[in-house]
């Protein structure tokens, strides 16, 4: 019997930990790809035009939510149903109606007892007029998802960032979490910039990210000139090479050492 090809679509940001459990399910399937939604590749559509020309009629996917505030299942559906019309393929694509979710129970397991809804490319658009406007917000968080960030703990310290920014109230009218490709410098990992106030903050753990949030993004206006924020990253003057202030120990946001 031949195995449908599977695609685990991931929704948001995993972790470390998430992505090697992620890995080993797919290794341990046939026919089966993790993929991406956003920030990472292969993306979703990638993935499904890579089946359409190898000739596969027929392609199931699965919706993987990680993070606090992974995008829904829906935009999935949307991306799929684009594809779709797009392509202008006789594929027959479905979709699961639910999401499988940390820590990720068995997949043979997930995939019997799912339910699954069709993609017909006629439900929901990419575009609406709400999406127009550039947002209103006061500072933009730009978190680094480069290889030695993500080594290094990006995704626990994005998701420390999405529960204090929620515990304060801090939604994306006022600061506008967003993953970037590497920012440099690497050594700092793992590295956030605050716009549009340019400043830096490196080797994050969960009292780094306390700081960033109580000591500066909850503030009308950022840190005085001089002022010393812990992992703020300060650049030498004549030099333009970043230095910092050393962070404390512990905290639960970790990373392996270097």
């Amino acid at each position: 019997m031949t195995t449908v090809p599977t695609l685990l679509v991931l929704l948001g940001a995993a972790t470390a930990d998430e992505l090697v459990r992620l890995q080993s399910l797919v290794q341990a399937r046939e026919s089966t790809t993790l993929c991406f939604l956003q920030r990472g590749e292969p993306s979703l559509v990638k993935e499904l035009n890579r089946l359409a020309g190898d000739g596969e009629p027929e392609v199931k996917v699965v919706p993987v939510h990680a993070g606090r505030s992974a995008t829904g299942r829906s935009w999935a559906f949307r991306v799929a149903g684009y594809w779709l019309r797009t392509w202008g393929a006789e594929m027959d694509l479905r979709m699961a109606r639910s999401e499988l979710k940390a820590p990720f129970q068995d997949l043979d397991d997930f995939l019997a007892a799912a339910a699954w809804q069709r993609v017909c490319g006629r439900d929901g658009g990419l575009t609406s007029p709400s999406w127009d406007e550039v947002p209103g917000y006061r500072h933009q968080v730009l978190v680094c998802q480069g290889p030695r960030c993500l080594a290094r703990g990006a995704g626990e310290v994005t998701t420390a960032l999405q529960r204090l920014l929620a515990e304060r109230g801090l939604g994306d009218d006022e600061v506008l979490l967003t993953a970037t490709g590497c920012q440099f410098p690497c050594n700092q990992a793992p590295l956030v910039t605050v716009q549009p106030d340019d400043i830096w903050y490196g080797n994050l753990d969960d009292e780094g990210v306390a700081a960033l949030v109580a000591e500066h993004l909850c503030r009308a206006e950022p840190p005085a000139q001089g002022r010393s924020v812990q992992y703020r990253l300060r650049r030498s003057r004549g030099t333009g090479e970043p230095t910092k202030s050393s962070p404390p120990a512990g905290g639960a946001v970790r990373r392996p050492p270097s």
